[in-house]
């Protein structure tokens, strides 16, 4: 589960890499504290998705990766896909979450819950990306 082509395989869809949580309460009544740290957010994935492994691991505090800076390195180049360049919920992630949180968590088996209202991309929707 540290590629994409794993996670699909082992989880049957995207798991996404990265979320930025709240409280839907939170965003509605903090609209632009949720923006500004969603563009911060945002601004982080264009950085990993324009940047080498080697790149964003020279950036981390070297307490991060501890002693093995070339598996956290190689670790990392293999993660780098799951991770979104726009801040945007894959099309197919919400499904396979609730997929795996139905598998352990009896408070969601067997529950309707509509996934539409479990995330928003209204804070990145704006938000410009840059191509790699």
């Amino acid at each position: 589960m540290r590629t994409l082509e794993g996670t699909r395989t082992a989880l049957g869809g995207t798991y996404p890499a990265s979320s930025f949580y709240v409280n839907r309460a939170w965003a509605e009544s903090h609209k632009s504290d949720a923006a500004k740290l969603s563009r911060a957010f945002v601004k982080t994935l264009n950085y990993m998705a324009t940047h080498s492994a080697e790149d964003i691991a020279a950036k981390m505090s070297k307490d991060y990766y501890a002693k093995n800076q070339d598996l956290y390195v190689a670790a990392l180049k293999a993660s780098l896909p799951m991770f979104t360049k726009d801040g945007k919920m894959p099309a197919d992630g919400p499904e396979t979450v609730l997929k795996v949180l139905a598998a352990f968590n009896p408070s969601v088996k067997g529950k309707h819950i509509d996934l539409a209202r479990t995330y928003s991309n209204e804070f990145v929707s704006d938000t410009v990306t840059v191509s790699k």
